[in-house]
């Protein structure tokens, strides 16, 4: 584990994937307490990144981190959370979707994320669904030409906040 205790991570080893690489993961979601001003993300990111050292005073020190494609359930105290893809490239360009309120109400859901390098005429687009309702999260040219890499998938701390979000995914399945 890093000294940093907000580098932190769970993730699985998944070699090198880009945004030139088709990339999915699903399951079913169960979202069962948040606290206010908390947020989590899941899917894929790079290590490096994750655990590069911050001092909090600067802007490393908020999410996004760079080169991260998944999702974030975050807090937003006007509405509660939301079930949020989002796509960051190298360079920080972040690109995201609120895609309906989410409430922490013991549900289990079934989600699915599907990038596609060649949607969007060519600049990628994510394609989302929870229960069954489809979202598209489309890349800006800007994000496309810095890339991205990422070689872990899994759980990842977002360095912003400072509460707790509970939830649990099962039947993952992931590029």
């Amino acid at each position: 584990e890093p000294p940093d205790p907000l580098c932190s991570y769970y993730g699985d080893d998944v070699g090198e994937l880009t945004l030139e690489d088709p990339i999915s993961f699903s399951g079913t979601i169960c979202f069962t307490d948040g606290m206010t001003d908390a947020a989590a993300f899941f899917g894929y990111f790079n290590r490096d990144n994750q655990v590069k050292k911050c001092d909090n005073t600067n802007s490393d020190a908020w999410s996004p981190q760079a080169s991260t494609m998944g999702v974030s359930i975050a807090d937003s105290s006007a509405v509660g959370y939301y079930f949020s893809p989002r796509v960051t490239s190298a360079e920080r360009e972040g690109v995201r979707k609120d895609c309906e309120v989410f409430r922490p109400d013991r549900s289990r859901k079934r989600f699915t994320f599907d990038y596609d390098p060649k949607g969007n005429g060519g600049t990628g687009r994510a394609t989302v669904t929870l229960d069954g309702r489809e979202y598209a999260l489309d890349l800006t040219p800007g994000q496309r030409k810095s890339g991205a890499v990422f070689n872990r998938f899994g759980l990842a701390n977002v360095r912003s906040g400072g509460h707790s979000v509970e939830f649990y995914l099962d039947d993952v399945t992931y590029t």
